[in-house]
């Protein structure tokens, strides 16, 4: 996805994906551009990839850092939650 390419996104509900960034935050935040308030279709999100390639490892790389940030976000919540009882 370009960037200020506003028009593109009011009509967009399709990602295809010809090279996948090592950027989870970039990753996410292109899709969630697509998938926006005001969406009236279901976001499809098409990774084009070569196996034994490159691509492999990037999506490898995305979703682990996508756990990581999961376990992080826990991590947190349950730390606060513990505070306040406390």
């Amino acid at each position: 996805m370009g960037h200020g390419i506003d028009r593109l996104q009011q009509s967009c509900h399709t990602v295809v994906w010809f090279g996948l960034p090592w950027s989870l935050e970039l990753y996410d935040q292109s899709i969630a551009r697509i998938h926006r308030q005001g969406q009236q279709h279901p976001v499809i999100n098409h990774r084009l990839m070569m196996h034994d390639t490159v691509d492999d490892a990037v999506a490898i790389a995305l979703a682990s850092k996508a756990t990581d940030e999961l376990n992080v976000r826990n991590a947190i919540e349950q730390y606060l939650e513990n505070k306040n009882a406390n």
